[in-house]
């Protein structure tokens, strides 16, 4: 989390391997993601965030702020 942002990113490799009579196969894969949210601004960013990841869902646990509730505004009434 940096300046009101959230960043997640990714990366998988998957390596095979093949070796049959007179030759070896090898395959190489490389896959990344990344992706950047807004916070809302009742997100505290100075807590840590949580996350797990269990049969391909991520989730976040983010910690919210304190608002304070708006003070009732006054009415002047005009005789």
């Amino acid at each position: 989390m940096e300046d009101g942002y959230l960043k997640i990113t990714a990366e998988k490799k998957d390596e095979e391997a093949k070796n049959d009579e007179g030759y070896t196969r090898k395959e190489f894969s490389f896959h990344s993601f990344e992706r950047s949210f807004k916070l809302p601004a009742n997100v505290d960013d100075d807590q840590k965030v949580k996350a797990n990841y269990k049969d391909g869902i991520l989730g976040l646990c983010l910690t919210k702020k304190e608002i304070p509730a708006e003070k009732p505004k006054k009415v002047i009434e005009i005789a």
